[in-house]
């Protein structure tokens, strides 16, 4: 056979016998060992693992051209038991699921609700029964107000129509898992739409001076309550663990003018310390107490605050891609033995052998009756599979599974059949009858906004969400056909437009920026319940969410609020003008009345005391009028004759001189 002229010797079309080519050495190279028994060997086990998977026995054979040959198709007992146990390994790994501790799971058996599974491993048999895992601990947190682009505006309008930028975020986890499988669809757009809506009702109920400051806490718990019990009305299974206030600032519009606000309080404030400090400095000098040394001193002035740190994004480096997702590139080396031609070499060999393998396996399936027999019966498997997978595809289009989150309707040619509210195990008819299922749990619809025009003629920007349910699987699909649920929210939203205008036209703008604003939702939501009801659904809440002024309107409203600002940053100056100005008129009122209290007591110290030397006097004079004469002289003397008084002019024989004239004076 090598030197046959086929595939392992020379000759052929392929360019001859290794001979033939320059610097050939023979069949073989030296140690390369018998290459012929090798491939057909390779042939041969290729043939019985072939006859083994359709169905064959395996085991040797003799001579591709000789007798004998396999014994016929069948299945050993070592191949069923491994197909056994690999199913009952693939059910096995279907059946089984662990739940961590923060998970609980919600099983369904032929989709009605089982039972719920614990930490831990659990079993449930596959296909009749089927585990969602769902972690129910974990808080999960939805952030509300961030930015300043469509429905994630945090620009509110209070009840004395001023506008407050909110930032806030709403942290909630599960508390039935099955409510929340079975009750809502969405259930973060909801926590969203129920959280915003709730946030804009307080706000525009209260006034923007407190909601600034001392009455952060208190909206935020109320808050709280306010989306727990809407969320308890849709039987959701959810939890508010708390809600973070994170910002109520007035729009960046209008902040500079608040600043000034500050900074006019912080000189209403200094203005009153510099008072105090006048009218403690002249009371202190007034009472006759020491000064007070140094100046007044204002408010101190606040330390700057240590600017936040921003700290730097970690940026790690990225993966290195790798060349070939499915490995390493294969490249095909050969070592050159000097002919120049040894990678053609290899590549004819392995053409060669391609076509030997090709014969040997033709060969060895037209041999003998025994090899015709196999062929006849792998014809018959042949055959036999498609319509085996055929039975088995009828059978499993002829059952289907309604589970709890769903409504099915069976129809024959667009004819209504059957309709399944339940869940369960249910047949149709394959190929005839097809199944449409609906969603059975509360489903969201969020209205456009639109422009209202209240009783006042002060327009507003009104917004709503509205929750429905799919009450009536038949009377929706004769209303919507196979348009389904977009349809349906179609003429929902036209229904509810229609239906906020009419409401709330019918009342002032305050009154929508009331406590009264839960009741026309409320009439909002019945008014549309009626006209929805011929759609088979059912309108379970309308809610308010924006309550805004137009675009066109708001720098206007800015411009009001940066007015009222100034008017307030100079009504603070003034009244810290007019507490100075009252301390120092007082301080100075108060000195005037010390002192002119303290000259009046001077006075009469000083009358009393010159009664009393007068007294004296008198007395003194009554017991010895000579004395008395002599000593008034002697001080006439003093006070004339003081200081620069040396000159006196009056007559000789005045009494003035009596004393200084003679020893012995008038009597």
């Amino acid at each position: 056979m090598a030197g046959s002229g086929g595939p392992w010797g020379g000759g052929g079309s392929d360019g001859g016998d290794d001979k033939d080519r320059p610097g050939g050495r023979g069949g073989r190279r030296p140690g390369e060992g018998p290459q012929i028994p090798e491939i057909e060997e390779i042939v041969k086990k290729g043939t019985e693992q072939l006859r083994v998977l359709m169905g064959g026995r395996g085991g040797p054979r003799g001579p591709v051209n000789g007798g004998g040959g396999p014994s016929g198709p069948a299945f050993t007992r070592g191949t069923l038991g491994l197909a056994a146990l690999a199913a009952a390994g693939l059910w096995a790994f279907a059946s089984f699921y662990t739940v961590k501790p923060e998970e609980q799971s919600v099983e369904l058996f032929l989709g009605k609700f089982s039972s719920i599974g614990l930490p831990g491993l659990n079993f449930a048999p596959w296909p009749f029964v089927t585990a969602n895992v769902i972690p129910v601990t974990p808080e999960r947190t939805e952030d509300i107000g961030v930015g300043r682009g469509g429905s994630d505006s945090g620009l509110m309008l209070t009840g004395d129509e001023n506008i407050v930028d909110i930032d806030f975020q709403v942290v909630w986890n599960i508390n039935d898992p099955t409510e929340y499988l079975f009750n809502l669809r969405d259930p973060e757009l909801t926590i969203r739409a129920v959280a915003e809506a709730s946030m804009r009702e307080i706000i525009a109920q209260s006034q923007l001076a407190p909601i600034l400051n001392r009455d952060r806490g208190v909206i935020a718990e109320r808050l709280k309550d306010l989306i727990q019990s809407t969320l308890n009305s849709y039987n959701s299974g959810l939890n508010i663990v708390r809600v973070n206030f994170d910002r109520a600032d007035p729009p960046r519009e209008v902040i500079d003018a608040f600043k000034n606000v500050q900074s006019a309080e912080q000189q209403r404030d200094r203005l009153q310390k510099e008072a105090d400090a006048y009218a403690n400095t002249v009371l202190a000098a007034a009472r006759g107490g020491r000064p007070a040394s140094g100046r007044g001193r204002g408010l101190p002035r606040p330390g700057r605050e240590p600017g936040r740190g921003r700290g730097e994004p970690l940026l790690g480096r990225p993966d290195r891609v790798p060349e070939s997702a499915g490995g390493h590139p294969q490249a095909s080396l050969s070592r050159d033995d000097g002919t120049g031609d040894g990678p053609r070499r290899q590549g004819d060999h392995r053409r060669k052998s391609g076509r030997a393998g090709r014969r040997a396996l033709s060969a060895a399936e037209r041999t003998g009756p025994q090899g015709d027999r196999g062929e006849e019966l792998m014809n018959r498997t042949t055959l036999l599979l498609p319509v085996l997978v055929l039975a088995i595809a009828a059978a499993l289009s002829s059952v289907f599974i309604v589970d709890e989150r769903q409504k099915a309707l069976v129809l024959q040619f667009g004819q209504i059949k059957a309709v399944h509210e339940q869940p369960g195990l249910y047949f149709k008819v394959p190929l005839i009858q097809e199944v449409v299922r609906y969603d059975d749990r509360i489903l969201g619809l969020d209205v456009d906004p639109l422009e209202i025009t209240p009783l006042d003629d002060r327009r507003l920007v009104v917004d709503a969400f509205a929750r429905y349910r799919i009450v009536d699987v038949q009377k929706f699909r004769q209303a919507v056909g196979a348009s389904g649920e977009a349809l349906a929210e179609t003429r929902i939203d036209t229904i509810l437009r229609a239906q906020t205008r009419e409401v709330l036209g019918s009342v002032t703008s305050s009154e929508i920026l009331s406590a009264g604003r839960a009741k026309l939702a409320g009439d909002i939501r019945d008014a549309s319940r009626n006209e929805a009801n011929s759609l088979g659904v059912e309108i379970i809440d309308v809610r308010l969410k924006r309550t805004d002024l137009p675009e066109q309107n708001l720098d206007a409203t800015f411009a009001r609020m940066r007015a009222e600002r100034e008017r307030e940053a100079a009504d603070e100056v003034a009244r810290g003008n007019e507490a100075a100005q009252r301390v120092r008129a007082q301080a100075d009122r108060t000195k005037v009345e010390l002192v002119s209290d303290a000259q009046r007591q001077a006075e009469i110290v000083r009358g009393e005391a010159d009664a009393k030397r007068n007294a004296i006097f008198a007395d003194a004079y009554g017991g010895d009028p000579e004395f008395f004469d002599f000593y008034r002289s002697l001080a006439a003397y003093r006070a004339g004759l003081l200081g620069g008084n040396s000159t006196l002019v009056m007559a000789p024989n005045s009494e003035f001189f009596d004393y200084l004239k003679s020893a012995n004076p008038r009597p």
